[in-house]
């Protein structure tokens, strides 16, 4: 396993940036994905272990009627139809929140 920023792949070999050039048959390339969560720097929301967002079922937040989707909240798989996925779930835990609201709760 090598771990080590690519800087180019050609035919028949890979270029890492620390000028290492390595003649392969095939492998697996895995991006490093990262959050930027400094949109939340100076609110007090409860995070987990890997610095993102905690909620609850419908992504509800810490803090009553705020709710967080996608890679704020995920700890993998950052990738639109998770985005989508959890968006849609934080629309039906709204619409959920606006029910109980004004109808009361159905429990």
């Amino acid at each position: 396993m090598i771990e080590q920023p690519i800087q180019k792949i050609t035919n028949p070999g890979v270029y890492f940036t620390s000028d290492t050039k390595k003649i392969i048959d095939g492998g697996f390339v895995m991006p490093t994905f990262s959050v930027n969560t400094s949109f939340i720097q100076g609110f007090s929301f409860a995070l987990n272990e890997f610095g993102r967002i905690t909620t609850d079922g419908f992504g509800q937040i810490s803090y009553p009627r705020i709710y967080a989707a996608g890679d704020s909240h995920a700890a993998f798989a950052e990738q639109l139809v998770h985005a989508a996925s959890s968006g849609s779930k934080v629309a039906s835990g709204i619409v959920r929140e606006v029910a109980f609201a004004n109808f009361g709760s159905f429990e």
